[in-house]
């Protein structure tokens, strides 16, 4: 077999590579939903509308950077879960928190919430990434819901992934012949 880099290159591609910048990780862990607040309520806690932040970690909660993947209006922001994922890929994060913020001040997650968890949670699994938790931010410095404190359950996917195979397996070990994901 020929070695990749023996392989002529056209002149105006370019070879990509990511290189972790440890040097740029931030003292401060994430270990509570409370933790997440000195962060990113002045950022998004009093604003007018939805902004959905990820927070990016090590595989010890140690925060690397975080990202506004969406601003939506005063009810609702949507974004898809490559966009959201996009910063934790590229950070090289094994561990990610979803926040947001409801501008109303009531952070009781409506169903469009919970399914938004449970989607992202769903999508992280066959990263073989860890969404710790999805906060909502009632305001600047409180309140807020967990989802890990409130509903775990929407965390944890429940999807069989073979090892080496990032695709859901049904119950018998066969790959379904889909590029749906269905929850």
């Amino acid at each position: 077999m020929e070695d990749i880099l023996s392989i002529p290159v056209q002149k105006n591609i370019e070879l990509v590579s990511v290189k972790i910048r440890r040097d740029l990780y931030t003292d401060y862990t994430v270990n509570h939903p409370e933790d997440v607040i000195p962060i990113i309520g002045e950022l998004i806690g009093d604003s007018d509308r939805e902004h959905i932040v990820i927070l990016n970690c090590t595989a010890r909660n140690r925060v690397i950077n975080y990202s506004i993947s969406a601003t939506g209006y005063a009810t609702g922001a949507y974004v898809s879960p490559v966009d959201m994922l996009r910063t934790t890929v590229l950070s090289g994060a094994s561990v990610f928190f979803m926040a947001h913020n409801h501008p109303s001040g009531f952070c009781s997650p409506s169903e469009e919430d919970n399914v938004s968890t449970s989607r992202m949670a769903a999508c992280a699994k066959l990263l073989n990434l860890n969404m710790m938790d999805h906060i909502i931010l009632g305001g600047s410095s409180g309140p807020l819901f967990s989802y890990m404190a409130s509903n775990p359950e929407l965390l944890n996917p429940d999807i069989k992934i073979m090892p080496g195979i990032a695709a859901p397996v049904s119950e018998y070990g066969l790959r379904e012949l889909t590029t749906d994901l269905v929850l």
